[in-house]
């Protein structure tokens, strides 16, 4: 019945969606049971009708507790087709249980499920009979189930778990979670879930541990918490709260004034995390306690202290003493060098003394004492924080009930002197704290000047170095301050205390020094000179009561007739003398006086003599009085001095205002006020010269003034109102000293017209450009005759220009286009050539200028050119010399230029007048009164003009036309008749040719550049090679040989001067520079001795470098060996640039080498590369190829004598591999830094060549020869 009903409602369902249906592939789609879609089409899957049937199953299970079986049914009803059915399941359902792991929250075991979890196939839902799982029993969670569900909500949220249901163990009645994912609980903690640092749950562990704090003091407890927080590792130490019962065999090892230290064994001992369950303790560990004084009243110090140590050691826990001072748990016995109270390791390692601390505790004992004045607190305050060792004395204030068996044992002017014992004596520090070394005896000093106490005080302190001082105290009765010091010590030195000749102690005995008897001398020696002046005689008196030191300046009356060579410094103020007997010094027990430079500051009267007197920053000696004008004067220490007054004004002793000029304003003010030329007639520019005047600030500013015209030489019209002069006395400037005028200054007249009536606006002018620092300006003048106004400016204009104001175009040159326009525009009316086209032409040419050195294009009469000659002529023009404006100029005449104006001006048109151009400059334009024709005018500076060709010279420096030779320096090839050779010689003879010397009768050319023309070397020896068989018809080898010798004088292959032709046998002769050295191997045999590293690389360096220029222009020797490197000179002592690569007979391209069919091999066997051997053609490569032997026989090196990179060198170029060979030029870089870092160098063998074979071809080469030559 039940079938037919769902049947009959899909049925309805199928009617009312049809479209959907049909749409939708028929019934796949829909629920058989409910007719309605999947929820999950893919797993065919209706949520609703699943959810119905577990609703329908509550009724069959339950757990006996209603909220375990809530929990479950909701889970349930949220379930999706990939869940698995979370279930009640009976204990009994699980087989093969076994226990894999516990910690103190649960256990968990390995099982067999028998049924199975339910899982949903598609279809329905079946069993996945005897599946292993997991299951987590937690202890006590019957009792909390609330939290026991919270831990399963919280493990089904890590779908890694897959937890299947729960279910209750029958004996122990713990609930138990089954996960289908039994390697879970490996990974996680069982308590809380979170994921394990090596299977170690750190919240859980951080929650059990706190439960176990309980110090009784919050804030231990605080800090315990934290540090217990800070545990990220189970391998961490575990902080703790430790009974001190727990400590056993206790043993002080150390004290000092903040802590002690005991050696303990810890019965329990520190937690230990077990890797299996959980933490163990370490019981019986050795560890040391470090007892804390005072702790308990002072717990915030105690804390911060406890982070210090943690901060530098490991500890485990804070404990408390029965005495109740907190105890610090240690990991190891402490380090002695360590302080107690910082743990910074001590000042003082041996005596176990830190600074910091004790000076802290000093600190924090100063409020336990007072002598009840500031400032001998602060005194003594400052004593005690200076001190650096644990030897110092501790200065202190020492009641003076301290002090009995007080004796007087000394007194005079200035002091008294008692012995004493003091009760509780001096602090000393025992290597823990600092303790008292009672009744110890001492002595007190009672200083007069009580009135002064605290400055004799510190002076007593500073200056008695040797005596161990104490402190200070102060007697009851009197109210006297004391120093009291070491009595042993006094004692010792008691012989060496007293005055001689006073017999009282010595005001400062280390000098032995009395003062009371040396005012007394003194007062003796200056009353005969200066009894009348009573005010001079009471400043002595007075200056002499302020000498407390033996060092101090002993203030005179000195005779002026005691200075000598006086010189001036600045007049009327300071002079530099030499004083003859010189100032009081206290040396060796006595004054003695020694010749002194000072420096005399003369005084008009006494204003300043009190302020000078005071400054304790200059040493002075005295005072003196000019015999002739009764001017005192104050003598000053000349080393001081310059200090002194490079701050303060030598006039009025204040500070500068510029301290570096030495430069003080009001005073210079004040100087140019009554010492500057009285200003004009005009009230209004009297006025505004003096308000500049007070303007000035800095003593590099420039000093305004009114200037008489009369002051003015040398007037000369520059331009329209601007006028170049020189000012006689010149503007005033600051020397660092004073003012001071810079004679004969060239200076420029800017007139204005017609002011003489409109002053504002001149004044406003002047203003605008002050204040703008367009312009130098010095001042104001006015022409005597016009009765204009001048304004007086700097020659140098800066960037503007004085005519217009505005900034130059070309500030270097000062320069202003504006204005030169304009000039050059009014000038128009002034000149004309007759004709309107030219005249526009010139015009419009001028206003095109743009820098100072572009050419002004003129009109020029021609008049004005002389000394007309003629240079040379065509059908078009003339071309002549001129000199116009005392200059030589060209000038070139076109024909018949005045009848076609425009063709003229397209001529000069070709020309510029701009100087950067590299066109020819044009400066005029003329016309020939008599021919009338048009004449364009050039400078001879810019026209360089070759007076053969009209071309430009090639050389210009040289004034030097290039025909085909390249450079003036370069030789002039020639046809040179034999005749001209004299006294020919037979030098060396070979197969191809025979070498001659001879003398060149008339020699060759040169270019004479101070005549500017080509002349002879006469009578030059040269070398004739001449050719066999070459008499009539000339082939082009020998062309060829001839065109590849060098013209070029500073090259390394050798020159050829020419050729010539024996007459007798009709061959021809090639004429070359003559190597007096020879070839290599004839200088080699002279010179060897002495040829070191250095030349042998200078050599190899014009060797290589001839060889580049072959190789450069894409050639290659084919015959390079000894014999072809010839030495111009004889003497290796001249050796330079002058080794030359010589016979180039067989030099050739390297393209027609490859292209040639049949290779024939010339040379010294030796020096001919493998592959040419083998029958390859010549390349490059074979010129580098220096030294090769068949076999790969090579010459020995000797390598402690050559350089090892030299050997390296060597080795490429003999490679047998061509490919493998530097070319040229990186063995030109290599040499070249080889000859700069010269040591040692490696001779090389010499050997002679000859044609090979009598040229023979590969063809005609033995199997013998091939295998003869190997790679």
């Amino acid at each position: 019945m039940g079938d037919l009903f769902r049947q009959i409602k899909y049925f309805i369902f199928y009617f009312a969606n049809i479209e959907f249906i049909i749409d939708n592939e028929g019934f796949e789609k829909c629920c058989a049971e409910c007719g309605t879609i999947y929820t999950n089409i893919q797993y065919k899957w209706c949520k609703p009708c699943q959810t119905n049937h577990l609703k329908n199953n509550f009724v069959n299970w339950t757990s006996g507790d209603k909220t375990i079986d809530h929990f479950i049914q909701e889970t349930q009803l949220k379930i999706d087709p990939t869940d698995l059915v979370f279930e009640w399941i009976p204990y009994d359902q699980f087989n093969d249980v076994e226990k894999i792991g516990e910690d103190n929250f649960a256990t968990v075991y390995l099982a067999k499920w028998e049924d199975g979890p339910l899982i949903w196939n598609s279809v329905k839902y079946t069993r996945d009979s005897s599946k292993a799982i997991t299951l987590i029993r937690i202890y006590n969670s019957q009792i909390m189930v609330d939290d026991f569900l919270n831990k399963v909500k919280k493990y089904r949220s890590h779908n890694i778990f897959e937890i299947c249901g729960i279910t209750q163990k029958p004996h122990t009645k713990d609930y138990v979670i089954i996960s289908s994912n039994y390697k879970y609980s490996n990974v996680h903690c069982l308590k809380c879930d979170e994921i394990y640092k090596v299977k170690w749950c750190k919240p859980c562990q951080i929650k059990l541990l706190n439960d176990y704090i309980n110090s009784g003091n919050k804030k231990i407890d605080n800090h315990i918490q934290e540090m217990q927080l800070k545990i990220n590792l189970p391998t961490d130490l575990v902080f703790e709260w430790i009974p001190y019962v727990q400590f056993n065999i206790v043993k002080k090892e150390r004290e000092d004034n903040f802590a002690s230290v005991y050696s303990a064994e810890w019965e329990d001992g520190p937690l230990i995390w077990n890797p299996i369950k959980y933490y163990t303790r370490d019981s019986n560990k050795i560890i040391t306690l470090i007892h804390i004084n005072n702790s308990p009243i002072m717990i915030d110090d105690f804390l911060n202290k406890m982070k210090k140590y943690e901060s530098n050691n490991k500890y485990f826990g804070i404990s408390q003493d029965p005495q109740g001072d907190y105890v610090i748990i240690s990991n190891n016995y402490y380090n002695n060098k360590n302080c107690l109270n910082c743990d910074r390791i001590y000042t003082n390692t041996v005596d176990m003394w830190c600074k910091p601390c004790q000076t802290n505790y000093l600190k924090k004992n100063f409020s336990d004492w007072t002598s009840e004045d500031q400032g001998i607190d602060n005194l003594i305050r400052e004593m005690q924080l200076k001190i650096n060792q644990s030897t110092d004395l501790v200065f202190e204030w020492i009641p003076y009930h301290q002090f009995y068996y007080v004796k007087k044992i000394r007194e005079d002017n200035f002091a008294s002197v008692y012995s004493a014992t003091w009760e509780d004596g001096p602090l000393i520090w025992n290597s823990i704290k600092y303790t008292r070394d009672s009744t110890t005896e001492i002595n007190l000093i009672r200083i007069n000047l009580q009135d002064n106490f605290l400055n004799e005080a510190k002076k007593y302190i500073s200056h008695n170095i040797y005596l161990r001082i104490y402190g200070i105290s102060q007697n009851p009765n009197t109210g006297d301050y004391i120093i009291i010091f070491n009595y042993d010590k006094y004692y010792k030195e008691h012989s060496e205390t007293y005055c001689s000749k006073c017999g009282k102690i010595y005001t400062y005995i280390w000098y032995k020094w009395c003062k009371p008897c040396t005012i007394s001398s003194l007062e003796e020696n200056f009353t005969n000179w200066i009894r009348k002046d009573e005010k001079i005689f009471n400043l002595i008196q007075n200056m002499h009561s302020r000498i407390f030191y033996p060092t101090d300046i002993v203030f005179e009356w000195i005779p002026y007739n005691q200075f000598n060579n006086i010189k001036v410094i600045y007049k009327g103020y300071l002079y530099l003398a030499m004083w003859e007997d010189g100032p009081l010094l206290y040396d060796s027990n006595k004054y003695i006086r020694k010749s002194k430079k000072v420096v005399l500051k003369y005084l008009n009267n006494l204003t300043y003599f009190d302020e000078l007197l005071n400054n304790n920053k200059i040493k002075i000696y005295g005072i003196s009085q000019i015999t002739y004008t009764k001017n005192y004067v104050i003598v000053i220490d000349n080393e001081d001095f310059e200090i002194y007054f490079q701050k303060y004004c030598i006039k009025c002793n204040e500070i500068y205002t510029y301290i570096q000029h030495e430069w003080c304003k009001p005073c210079e003010l004040n100087y140019l006020k009554y010492n500057l030329t009285k200003f004009g007639k005009n009230e209004k520019i009297n006025k505004f010269v003096y308000e500049v005047q007070l303007e000035i600030k800095y003593p590099s500013d420039i000093v305004f003034e009114w200037i008489p015209y009369e002051q003015f030489n040398d007037i000369k019209e520059k331009d329209d109102l601007i006028y170049s002069a020189i000012w006689k006395n010149g503007p005033l400037y600051w020397n660092e000293v004073e003012y001071t005028r810079n004679l004969d200054k060239e200076v420029v007249l800017k007139h204005v017209y017609n002011l003489q009536n409109t002053i504002n606006e001149f004044l406003n002018q002047i203003k605008y450009n002050r204040n703008n620092g367009i312009f130098k300006i010095y001042g104001i003048s006015q022409n005597s005759y016009t009765k204009n106004y001048i304004i007086v400016l700097d020659n140098d204009f800066g960037k503007y220009c004085v005519k217009c104001n505005k900034m130059y175009l070309d500030v270097q040159n000062k320069w202003c286009r504006t204005c030169k326009i304009n000039f050059l525009r009014k000038n128009f009316t002034n000149w004309t050539s007759g004709n309107e086209k030219i005249d526009n032409f010139i015009q419009e040419m001028q206003l095109k200028i743009f820098f100072y050195n572009d050419i002004i294009l003129e009109w020029v009469s021609y008049n004005q050119l002389y000394n007309i000659k003629e240079i040379k002529k065509d059908c078009f023009s003339t071309l002549y010399s001129a000199i116009w404006k005392d200059k030589v100029i060209f000038i070139k005449y076109l024909y018949n230029s005045q009848n076609s104006i425009n063709e003229f001006l397209n001529e000069v048109k070709l020309y510029s007048i701009y100087f950067e151009s590299d066109k020819l400059k044009i400066y005029g334009i003329s016309q020939n009164p008599d021919t009338k024709y048009y004449i364009i005018i050039f400078y001879s500076k810019y026209l360089k003009y070759c007076i053969k060709c009209n071309k430009i010279y090639t050389f210009t420096e040289y004034d030097w036309c290039k025909l085909k030779i390249n450079h003036p320096k370069d030789i002039v090839f020639e046809w040179i008749p034999y005749n001209r050779f004299n006294e020919i010689k037979e030098i060396g003879k070979g197969g191809f040719a025979t070498v001659y010397t001879g003398i060149w009768k008339d020699g060759p050319l040169y270019y004479n550049q101070s005549k500017k023309q080509y002349t002879r070397n006469l009578n030059k020896i040269v070398a004739l090679k001449l050719l066999h068989n070459l008499q009539n018809n000339i082939p082009n080898d020998f062309l060829n040989e001839v065109r590849e010798y060098s013209i070029t004088k500073k090259s390394n292959i050798i020159n050829i001067y020419g050729i010539s032709q024996e007459p007798n046998t009709n061959n021809y002769i090639i004429v070359l520079d003559y190597a007096e050295g020879g070839n290599f191997d004839k200088w080699m045999n002279k010179n060897y001795k002495n040829f070191y590293w250095l030349r042998k690389l200078n050599v190899l360096l014009n060797i290589i470098n001839g060889l580049k220029e072959i190789h450069q222009k894409g050639m290659v020797h084919c015959d390079f060996h000894t014999g072809n490197i010839l030495f111009l000179k004889d003497n290796i002592c001249d050796l330079g640039n002058d080794i030359l690569i010589s016979d180039m007979g067989l030099y050739g391209k390297v393209s027609n080498i490859n292209n040639t069919d049949e290779i024939k091999i010339y040379g010294v066997m030796l020096y001919i590369a493998p592959e040419v051997l083998r029958g390859k053609p010549y390349s490059q490569a074979a010129d580098i190829y220096i030294l090769d032997i068949c076999n790969e026989i090579r010459p020995e090196i000797n390598e402690p004598e050559a350089p090892k990179c030299y050997i390296n060198l060597m080795k490429k170029c003999w490679d047998s591999n061509s490919n493998n060979r530097p070319n040229a030029i990186e063995i030109e870089k290599e040499i070249s830094s080889f000859y700069t870092s010269c040591n040692s160098i490696l001779g090389q063998p010499i050997y002679t060549s000859s044609l090979l074979l009598n040229p023979f071809t590969i063809k005609n080469i033995s199997d013998c020869l091939d295998c003869a030559i190997s790679d």
